[in-house]
């Protein structure tokens, strides 16, 4: 994210004397907001994936891969819609292909491509946002403390 100061209203405040902030987001949008709207946002820290972790559900969605049926035709267009309005989502130039998961870490290869781990069963979304392979909604998190 890249923070700059916005200069069209005569320098760094609005008409209503607050200062503006703008932000360029990592997908290329661009937003804009007061100092203490961008104050009040928490940051958002993203927590790495370790190798471990990587393994496991690698390892989990390749036997599911071999083992279960594919996801059916309906779950793989939910599961490819979540991906479409995600901030994560990093498209390819191949429409086949669809795009990659940023948050995944799983890198751009063809096991890691979106409409390929779609179709397995036991895939899962690292930010929790895909149905099950039987099209049931993602568990709720659970409540803050």
């Amino acid at each position: 994210m890249v923070c700059s100061s916005n200069n069209n209203h005569g320098g760094d405040m609005n008409r209503n004397n607050e200062f503006l902030v703008t932000i360029t987001r990592r997908d290329g949008r661009i937003q804009t907001m007061t100092g203490a709207q961008y104050n009040a946002t928490p940051p958002t820290i993203k927590k790495p994936i370790s190798l471990a972790q990587k393994i496991q559900s690698a390892t989990r969605a390749m036997t599911s891969k071999f083992i279960d049926p594919p996801t059916s035709v309906t779950v793989q267009s939910i599961r490819l819609a979540v991906c479409n309005g995600c901030e994560e989502l990093e498209r390819d130039s191949d429409p086949a292909v669809f795009g990659y998961c940023r948050a995944c870490g799983c890198g751009q290869h063809r096991f890691a491509a979106l409409t390929f781990k779609a179709t397995i069963a036991r895939s899962t979304c690292v930010k929790n946002k895909w149905c099950d392979a039987d099209g049931n909604p993602p568990p709720a998190p659970p409540p803050a403390t």
